[in-house]
């Protein structure tokens, strides 16, 4: 019953996105169609637990095929991707193949007018690499699954927005996870500095098949502009939360947002408040500097990733980062951030980790890009044996070429 409702879910994603992938093909028909095929080499140096470290040296092989439009009121880009590994560890014998890895993106937008667009963003990746998946906290052997979507419009009077994420393992033993979260609001007073609204929220955590945590929260909120640089969110209503093993809560609930932007730099930010559960905290700021870019993010949420988990996690996460375009056709960046893991509401397995990369990318032609990137992990057990620890070191080196 539970690898049914596993297969319900993938087969209505997958619907759903090539739903959104016709109605965009039909509608923005002056759209180019970008083949590619990279082909590149990896050294690894990684440690498991207490195995000895080891060095690994893998070819790739990566076809893709890219789609963009952004004729008319529509904007539609897909992304499709199969990386083929060939290893060879050491003296051993010749490379031979040892897996493959998918990914794939899609953004379908629309507008009509100022005030009515709508939007859909979806995100699948199946890897058995831990650094493959930044959001990863622990690490599962075999192939692991993670997909993201998201929708969001305004009509009128009318938002709505809604996110879906899903974890899937082929290991045995190891739990799938899913989250579904929706908003809708409605705004009777509407003016050109602000709004008041009636608000309705509602997310759902799931482990194993099974429903960990179901939250429900009706609000009444108000939209201000405070500066010509600075707008303000504020909502306040009744949630209740409803776990797996009955316990109910009920109580009151606070949501508080600021978004703004002055010239070079951005901000956005929110906090969320509801009855025994944690607190939900996220934040990004932002800072053009000439052809480059700086920026920080955080974020404190009740989250499930399945795997070693066996119930939800409290997950903070702070990550910083740095992009800068040379001479037009040379991109530098890097990215450096760390993670912590717990249980929420019990003692169990928990996890820190640390992430760094750097990259550089250069366009050597109108038709291939080289690419460069060091990536580093190193991850820990700070509670239970069912968390592996794990240590990472790899160098990337990629030719892709592409025709248009």
């Amino acid at each position: 019953m539970q690898e049914e409702r596993v297969v319900i879910r993938r087969t209505g994603a997958g619907a759903a996105i090539a739903g959104a992938c016709a109605l965009a093909a039909g509608a923005a028909t002056a759209g180019i169609w970008s083949p590619g095929l990279g082909v590149g080499a990896r050294i690894e140096r990684w440690q498991s637990g207490a195995l000895p470290e080891r060095d690994v040296l893998v070819q790739t092989v990566t076809p893709e095929l890219g789609y963009g439009t952004g004729a008319g009121d529509w904007a539609v880009q897909l992304l499709a991707a199969r990386r083929y590994e060939f290893s060879r560890a050491g003296a051993g014998p010749g490379p031979s193949a040892v897996g493959a890895a998918d990914r794939s993106s899609l953004h379908v937008g629309r507008s009509w007018s100022e005030t009515s667009d709508a939007a859909i963003d979806a995100r699948y990746d199946r890897t058995p690499e831990i650094l493959d998946v930044p959001e990863r906290t622990a690490f599962v052997p075999g192939d692991v699954t993670r997909w993201v979507g998201s929708a969001r419009a305004s009509l009128w009077r009318l938002e709505g927005e809604g996110r879906v994420q899903g974890w899937s393992y082929s290991a045995r033993g190891a739990d799938d996870a899913s989250s579904f979260a929706w908003s809708a609001r409605f705004l009777p007073v509407l003016g050109r500095d602000g709004a008041w609204f009636i608000g309705w929220h509602e997310r759902r955590l799931e482990l194993g098949g099974q429903t960990a945590v179901r939250s429900r929260m009706a609000t009444l909120g108000v939209r201000r502009r405070l500066t010509p640089l600075l707008a303000g969110e504020l909502e306040v209503g009744g949630a209740a939360a409803d776990y797996r093993d009955g316990a109910r809560e009920r109580g009151p609930a606070l949501i508080l947002g600021l978004t703004g932007a002055s010239g070079a730099q951005s901000l956005t930010t929110r906090w969320t408040l509801e009855p025994d559960l944690a607190t939900g905290f996220s934040a990004e700021i932002g800072h053009e500097l000439g052809d480059g870019r700086l920026w920080a993010r955080g974020e404190s949420l009740l989250d499930v990733e399945g795997g070693v988990y066996r119930v939800p996690t409290i997950t903070r996460r702070l990550t910083l980062g740095a992009q800068d375009t040379l001479a037009r056709s040379t991109v530098l960046g890097c990215q450096a951030g760390c993670t912590r893991a717990a249980p929420h509401h019990f003692a169990g397995e928990g996890t820190q980790s640390a992430r760094a990369s750097a990259w550089l990318a250069r366009r050597l032609s109108p038709w291939l890009v080289g690419r460069g990137e060091w990536s580093y992990l190193r991850l820990l057990a700070s509670e239970g044996a069912a968390v592996t620890p794990q240590h990472r070191a790899r160098f990337d080196v990629t030719l892709t070429a592409a025709w248009d």
